[in-house]
């Protein structure tokens, strides 16, 4: 399961309209994936999209209904405040018939854990073999039983709304998104040399860290600092503490800063830049780089506790303003304020 933290407002007149914005909200076109849109009324009656969550379809990596955390997706529909959803079924082989029929243990369960959960069900939708079709809607005159010509990579009127306006480009998949990732070998050879040559001196300070990570570019030796300095627990909270300064320019120097890192960081030092990425992609709003982020941190260190703490924080689907001020609180608390 993957949680999303979404801040776009959408309006809901069409499924085309819901469809078209899912890849803006995951940051990348979902593939064999069940997503369930979660939305909540706003006080002046729209439904606000807050939190999209993505299934991998049965016979993909998972075979079972029950082998999905059902747990772990409960918490997150819970935690969002949401008052309705709309599920859409993704599927890049079979008729409409065939993944239907394939995927009904899924629909089944998602639909009756919505109903638990007392959320308006508004609509079911499944993508597949270049159309979509409604398992809500009888109308005919707008959803045809035969389904409705649709193309994925199509952006539609309001993909192209949110790439214009919000600067939103879903990749091709969660793949594409994960080898942004990817490291390089080279480079964390020369890491390595520097880490080796360094241990035992004095480590940087968190603001000269924050100084290092805001620059345009990054020297190895700083590089090979800075990943020793994260062994200590205080330099890295308050370096990613002084990341989510609201300052959007610096944020976004810095969380490109952390991405670099997981990419050059030898093995054994990638988990704390990973975990600070994770973190800092979380709350600009992007849970699929954050989720990447985290399954590399743990990857690299399987009992990394700060990875395990904000594990539970996107579980629970702690949004991204909620996220900064229990940072700040922490920091306050940390330094005696």
């Amino acid at each position: 399961m993957s949680a999303e933290s979404v801040e776009n407002v959408i309006t809901l007149s069409s499924p085309r309209d819901v469809l078209d914005a899912i890849p803006h909200s995951l940051g990348f076109y979902p593939g064999n994936s069940l997503v369930i849109s979660l939305l909540k009324r706003s006080t002046k009656g729209r439904q606000r999209q807050v939190l999209v969550v993505r299934l991998d379809l049965l016979g993909q990596e998972s075979s079972e209904v029950e082998d999905v955390d059902w747990v772990s997706v409960e918490t997150a529909v819970s935690a969002s405040g949401a008052t309705a959803a709309v599920v859409a079924v993704f599927a890049q082989e079979g008729s409409q018939q065939e993944v239907q029929s394939a995927q009904a243990p899924l629909i089944d369960r998602v639909r009756t854990l919505m109903h638990e959960l007392n959320l308006d069900l508004m609509d079911e939708l499944v993508v597949a073999d270049s159309c979509y079709t409604s398992l809500v809607c009888t109308d005919a005159l707008c959803c045809p039983p035969e389904g409705t010509v649709y193309d994925v990579v199509d952006p539609g009127a309001i993909g192209v709304e949110l790439a214009v306006k919000g600067g939103s480009s879903p990749l091709a998949g969660r793949t594409a998104v994960a080898s942004q990732f990817q490291t390089d070998s080279a480079q964390q050879a020369a890491v390595l040399t520097q880490i080796h040559a360094l241990e035992g001196g004095q480590a940087p300070s968190a603001e000269q860290i924050l100084q290092w990570g805001s620059a345009v570019t990054w020297p190895t030796r700083e590089v090979a600092r800075t990943l020793l300095a994260f062994k200590d627990v205080a330099i890295r909270d308050a370096v990613i503490a002084g990341a989510l300064c609201e300052n959007a320019e610096r944020e976004e120097r810095l969380r490109n800063f952390f991405s670099h890192l997981v990419t050059i960081a030898p093995d054994g030092y990638r988990a704390a830049p990973a975990t600070l990425a994770s973190i800092a992609w979380w709350v600009d709003g992007d849970g699929a780089r954050s989720n990447i982020c985290l399954d590399i941190a743990t990857a690299d260190q399987g009992q990394y506790r700060l990875a395990d703490l904000f594990k539970q924080i996107m579980r629970a689907a702690v949004p991204p303003d909620h996220v900064r001020e229990l940072l700040a609180e922490a920091m306050s608390r940390a330094s005696g304020e």
